[in-house]
């Protein structure tokens, strides 16, 4: 089970879960989409496409551009179609490895503060990239 918690409120959980370089993404319909609205910041990943950034307000705090998601991605992303990924600051309780052997840290999360997402025998921090020998 993943969960995604910020300000002491769970955003997202699931067992249906994707990681993408080094990020969890959670299906559209385990998401509190009471707590979100839209975000400002434009980014397209070369391999995934045009992302739609969120801002999340929760007891009065507000975290722009806090999750980001690809509502419509390019062919080699369409498994993550609507899933929401979140930027550094939450909290992500323990994530399950589910056989992926190699994860790239995308270069946008470089520009955020760190954080770690915790995956049995292995974290990795933002920004690092593993390559396969």
């Amino acid at each position: 089970m993943a969960k995604a918690i910020w300000n002491g409120v769970v955003l997202a959980e699931s067992d249906k879960y994707e990681l993408v370089e080094g990020n969890v993404y959670f299906p559209p319909e385990s998401v509190k989409w009471e707590y979100f609205n839209e975000g400002d910041r434009q980014y397209t990943c070369p391999w995934k496409g045009k992302a739609a950034y969120h801002n999340i307000e929760v007891k009065g705090k507000l975290n722009e551009n806090a999750a980001w998601s690809y509502p419509d991605p390019k062919p080699a992303a369409k498994h993550i179609t609507g899933h929401v990924a979140f930027c550094s600051g939450f909290h992500f309780p323990k994530v399950k490895s589910r056989g992926n052997k190699a994860l790239r840290v995308s270069s946008i999360t470089n520009r955020l503060p760190p954080a770690r997402i915790a995956i049995p025998h292995f974290s990795i921090p933002r920004g690092t990239v593993l390559k396969a020998s």
